[in-house]
């Protein structure tokens, strides 16, 4: 660009021969009307003698003129002077081409010379046009509801005829429109109405960038556009939701609610408070907690701000419940109350026992210690014994009712318990929760070695009270023992107030107080009903007849590992399934399929970083092939919702892609025995090898990283680059607008 040059035109008549120059020189540039006033000088040079003294004519920039001067010698002198204007581009750029002509019709050195011409392109200076636009700021950047502020901005305009358009913009929301014909230092003010739509409009972040956008115009004549201005703004701390009025009761209609007092694994908490978003935003979160205070122990959440708790507080102390509210600018407000618990434990029986004062005696004694959680005097209850006897006869022998002690250490007696009878006897305590201990026991018979009743059987040990055989104490049988049923069951029965009975084994290979094995009950209180192998190396075989199948009826459990080998009836189960060492080993489709091999593919779950891991016996990870993968992505399993604010496109556009081969693809490894693996030491060509793409873990952006850092997260990465998109979109929109407004402006 330049504001003057010159054009040199060919010599006439050879190599010393006379020549034109055209100067062109910009003496006036008129802003409005976008355009520049040229001025042309024509000259004639000539470096040997020439001569003429005749008129001749010419022509410069399509206009014809005559030149009357004549020329003699050398030297140069002007033909011809004259003024152009050059209309510029829209955009202020312009390149001229100026030509002349001049018909010399002379001779020199015995050449004729008919004319002379000379021509070139001007690239001439860019008139300004759109008004200069500099610094862009706040008088407050962190903005409050109904706090008006300051916009403080400069212009350079390049005519006092233009004027400027301003537009204030967050995001696509237009928040001001003004129209200035200042220049310089320039302030407006932004009414706290004006304000508040800003803070509307960031409804779901805390800081962002304000937008200013200029066009120039010389009347309604668009001038041209200036790209947006930034400006960062936040919101001021105090613009967040609130939460307020929060309550915590006991749920129900229960004991607890009856005495109004919170009691440990009694009592649900319903809470409920009054939650607001901070102004323009939205409430993405309503939760209650409620948390011992002494150690944050026994936390339960609600997911509301109006709920009950899942399960009853499960330890005693002072609870603190909260309510949080968050918005979905991601500001929180809570609000806090304090609840006792009351230590509560349901009603024990430490001792309940009864045995006759003597051999033969008709009275029984009984000892009795119990108790529970009184809860001051809120929680009476009611203490019981009764009898049965073999008849089946119930007799209330002692009611305690509405005690409010909390316990009771006392010996019963009882009288007229006939000898020749045995009872049951059975201690109840039932607190004002409902809550229930039981204890039972028994007394037999006086001793007697043996007794007869006529018709009916015979009693060892005892007086005869049921069946053919009465016995009490233990037995000891020799030879084999066989017992018709009948189609009656043979029942097993464990003692009073215990699940505790079993089936007993001792096998001659062992000491014969050594025990092999049992089924059964092992223990008191025990509900799994066991089947074990006490035997060294000893084996559990079950084994059905013909077609038949060992069925589980329901779940079924396994520790240890399971080996299925050939086809498993039902769902079909080929080859050998193992779950060894945490992991679970997959076996061969096909024992012809070299690919695959016992043991080849692993699946593993880890409950501390929640992944599933699938690898062969190498530990190198495996292809998985489905028609879908499918990531849950519901808005009810998510909490703490927030847009992403951070720059996607940047994270995609600086992360390297690599081309590369994986270890395990080039290693070859072998079988050495029944699922044991060893590197051969031989490697296969990565030439031959498909070429593998891909990231590289540790230079991978952090949100697209597995919690193990050893992976990239797919449903990450697709969601990453699904806002580089949307980043991508609004680029083109801008610059989409930017080229209308220069076509507008043309």
């Amino acid at each position: 660009m330049a504001t003057s040059g010159t054009f040199t035109g060919a010599r006439g008549g050879g190599a010393y021969g006379p020549w034109l120059t055209l100067d062109w020189d910009r003496i006036q540039t008129d802003i409005p009307n976008n355009r520049s006033l040229i001025r042309l000088t024509l000259k004639l040079n000539a470096s040997n003698p020439t001569y003429f003294s005749s008129s001749k004519t010419g022509v410069l920039e399509a206009t014809s003129f005559t030149y009357s001067g004549g020329f003699s010698g050398t030297g140069a002198v002007v033909i011809k002077n004259q003024d152009v204007w050059v209309n510029h581009n829209a955009d202020g750029t312009k390149s001229e081409t100026f030509s002349a002509s001049f018909n010399i019709a002379i001779t020199f050195s015995g050449s004729y010379i008919s004319s002379l011409s000379v021509s070139g392109t001007a690239a001439i200076d860019t008139i300004p046009r759109a008004s200069g636009f500099t610094a862009f700021t706040l008088t407050n950047t962190v903005l409050n509801t109904g706090v008006a502020t300051t916009i403080n901005y400069t212009l350079a305009r390049q005519s006092t005829s233009f004027t400027q358009d301003m537009t204030l913009k967050y995001g696509s929301k237009v928040i001001a429109s003004w129209n200035t014909a200042g220049t310089g230092a320039l302030t407006r003010a932004l009414s706290a109405t004006e304000v508040n739509a800003i803070i509307v409009a960031m409804s779901t972040v805390v800081s962002g960038n304000l937008s200013l956008y200029m066009q120039t115009k010389s009347g309604s004549t668009l001038i041209g556009s200036s790209i947006a201005i930034l400006e960062g703004i936040t919101l001021n701390a105090a613009i967040k939701p609130t939460a307020s009025a929060l309550t915590a009761n006991i749920w129900g209609g229960g004991r607890d609610a009856t005495i109004g007092k919170f009691v440990q694994a009694i009592s649900k908490v319903v809470g409920k408070f009054t939650s607001t978003s901070g102004y323009g935003s939205t409430i993405s979160a309503n939760t209650i907690t409620v948390k011992r205070q002494s150690d944050g122990g026994n936390s339960q959440t609600i997911f509301s701000n109006d709920g009950t708790t899942a399960n009853p507080v499960t330890l005693s102390g002072v609870y603190i419940v909260t309510g949080e509210v968050k918005d979905s600018r991601g500001r929180t407000a809570t609000v806090s109350v304090t609840i006792t618990v009351e230590a509560y434990t349901p009603p024990t029986i430490s001792l309940f026992t009864t045995n006759r004062t003597s051999a033969n005696s008709a009275t029984v004694s009984a000892p009795i210690n119990t108790s529970w959680s009184a809860l001051g005097t809120s929680n009476p209850a009611t203490v019981q014994v009764k009898s049965v006897d073999k008849a089946g006869a119930v007799v209330i022998l002692y009611t305690l009712s509405s005690s409010t002690l909390g316990v009771l250490n006392t010996t019963q007696s009882y009288p007229n318990q006939s000898d020749a009878g045995s009872y049951t006897y059975t201690l109840t305590v039932t607190d004002s929760f409902g809550k229930v201990a039981t204890a039972i026991a028994t007394v037999g018979t006086s001793f007697v070695e043996l007794t007869i009743a006529k018709g009916l059987g015979v009693g060892i040990g005892k007086v005869h009270e049921q069946g053919a055989l009465d016995v009490k104490g233990e037995a000891f049988l020799t030879g084999k023992v066989e017992i018709s049923s009948g189609g009656q069951a043979i029942n097993i029965k464990a003692g009073p107030a215990s699940d505790h009975v079993y089936i007993a084994l001792y096998a001659d290979s062992q000491a014969q107080t050594v025990r092999s094995g049992y089924l059964g009950y092992p223990s008191a209180g025990e509900t799994n009903l066991y089947m074990v192998n006490s035997m060294p190396n000893g084996n559990i075989v079950l084994i059905p007849n013909g077609s038949g199948y060992v069925k589980a009826d329901g779940n079924l459990e396994v520790i240890g590992g399971v080996n299925a080998v050939g086809d498993v009836s039902g769902n079909k189960l080929y080859g050998a399934l193992n779950h060894t060492a945490g992991y679970l080993n997959v076996g061969s489709f096909s024992t012809t399929d070299a690919n695959y091999g016992v043991g080849n593919a692993r699946v593993f779950y880890s409950p501390v970083n929640k992944t599933m891991t699938f690898w062969n016996h190498l530990g190198a990870l495996i292809t998985l092939k489905a028609a879908a993968f499918s990531t849950t992505s519901e808005r009810r399993l998510k909490t703490n919702i927030v847009k992403y604010q951070t720059s996607a496109l940047e994270k995609v556009v600086n992360t390297a892609v690599y081309e590369y081969n994986l270890k395990s693809e080039i290693e070859i490894w072998d079988e050495v025995s029944d699922g044991v693996w060893e590197d051969t030491g031989r490697r296969r060509s990565p030439e031959g090898l498909k070429k593998r793409h891909g990231l590289i873990v540790d230079e991978a952006p952090t949100e697209i990283v597995s919690e193990k850092q050893d992976g990239i997260d797919l449903y990450e990465m697709n969601s990453m680059l699904w806002k580089a998109v949307q980043e991508l979109s609004s680029k083109v929109d801008v610059l989409t607008q930017q080229i209308i407004d220069i076509k507008a402006g043309m």
